[in-house]
C-alpha cells in the first residue's frame, strides 16, 4: 500500500497553480524506471489554460532540453504561432531539423498527464507528443530510424 500526504498534494497543486499563473505554464518531470527501462519524460501544464493550445509531451532528451524546448514552443504560440499536429515543423528546434506533433489518446491522460489531469479537474483538454528525428533526419516510425528508442512514446498515438 502506498500512503500519501495529502498536505504534499494540496501544497504541490497550489505550487503549480502558482507556477502557471507567474509564467503561463508549469513543467513537469516524470522519472523514468532503469530497471524496467521507462524513459523519463517531461510535459507541460498550462499551455491550454494560458495560450488555449494544446501541452506537449517529450520523451528521450535530457531535462534541461525539453525545458528549453518547451518554453520555447510555449514563446511561439504566444506569439500567435499554432504548432500543427501530423506533418514536420521547422520552427522548434535548430535546423536543419524538423519535430512532428502527434496527438495523445485520451486513454493515455491518466497514466502520463495525471497531474495535468488534476489541475484541470479532468482530461478535457488536448495534448500532443513531441517526436524527435534522427541523425538522418527519420522519425522512429520510419524505416532505417536508428535514434533513441521512442516505442512507449508510439504507443500514446
Amino acid at each position: 500500500m502506498v500512503w500519501v500526504d495529502c498536505k504534499k498534494l494540496k501544497i504541490g497543486a497550489f505550487v503549480i497553480a502558482e507556477k502557471i499563473k507567474k509564467f503561463g505554464w508549469y513543467f513537469q518531470e516524470v522519472y523514468g524506471d532503469t530497471e524496467s527501462g521507462e524513459q523519463p519524460f517531461y510535459y507541460s501544464i498550462g499551455f491550454e489554460k494560458t495560450l488555449g493550445q494544446p501541452e506537449l509531451l517529450m520523451f528521450g532528451l535530457p531535462k534541461k532540453a525539453a525545458h528549453s524546448i518547451m518554453s520555447h514552443c510555449f514563446n511561439l504560440m504566444k506569439d500567435g504561432e499554432t504548432l500543427e499536429t501530423e506533418k514536420p515543423l521547422s520552427r522548434v528546434i535548430k535546423d536543419p531539423f524538423n519535430v512532428w506533433l502527434k496527438p495523445i489518446r485520451k486513454d493515455c491522460f491518466d497514466e502520463y498527464l495525471g497531474i495535468a489531469v488534476d489541475y484541470y479537474g479532468n482530461d478535457n483538454f488536448r495534448a500532443n507528443l513531441v517526436f524527435f528525428p534522427d541523425k538522418q533526419h527519420l522519425f522512429p516510425w520510419e524505416e532505417g530510424h536508428v535514434g533513441i528508442s521512442q516505442q512507449e512514446a508510439l504507443e500514446l498515438v
